[in-house]
């Protein structure tokens, strides 16, 4: 939220300057929560979430931790397609969360998917490319991508994972 505040800050300052801008209302954005935050949704995902007993209760609690109220979203994509709550196996990623960056949070690649709304890019060893075949099909089929493009998506993520992991040398060289 700070970097936020000063983004904005700056944004109006250069409108001011630039284009004589004056009458900027006071921003709510320090009082109105988070998406997810709202203590009401949180309450109500908790619940729906404990009554999920189809999925692994270590999957129930990383939504909750990771969507918060938003988690009632997941729960709904797993009632109409259980299988969309089985783990893929990186850190309990699960389709109904691909589902939910899509079409709730408008993630357009794998690359987004993975990086920015499922943060698996930079908590897993291999940055999520053993699950990225079963997310890339799945992103495919509401993306409504052909063979080719799936493939360019996956490619484009190898690079991004290849480009930022650091393979340990050995120090003794023979």
């Amino acid at each position: 939220r700070l970097m936020g505040e000063q983004v904005v800050d700056a944004a109006v300052k250069a409108l001011a300057t630039n284009f004589a801008l004056r009458a900027v209302p006071h921003s709510r954005s320090a009082s109105v929560p988070l998406s997810g935050g709202d203590g009401g949704a949180r309450f109500a995902a908790r619940r729906r979430l404990t009554e999920l007993t189809s999925v692994d209760p270590a999957i129930r609690d990383r939504w909750f931790a990771t969507y918060g109220g938003n988690a009632s979203a997941l729960v709904d994509r797993v009632v109409t397609d259980a299988e969309a709550g089985r783990d893929l196996g990186a850190r309990h990623l699960t389709i109904a969360e691909v589902r939910y960056a899509v079409e709730a949070e408008m993630a357009r690649t794998v690359t987004d998917f993975f990086a920015r709304r499922a943060s698996v890019f930079y908590w897993t060893e291999d940055g999520g490319m053993s699950v990225a075949d079963a997310v890339a099909s799945e992103m495919a089929t509401l993306l409504e991508w052909n063979g080719d493009e799936r493939a360019t998506q996956i490619g484009a993520y190898r690079d991004l994972v290849a480009a930022n992991r650091f393979t340990p040398q050995s120090a003794w060289t023979a």
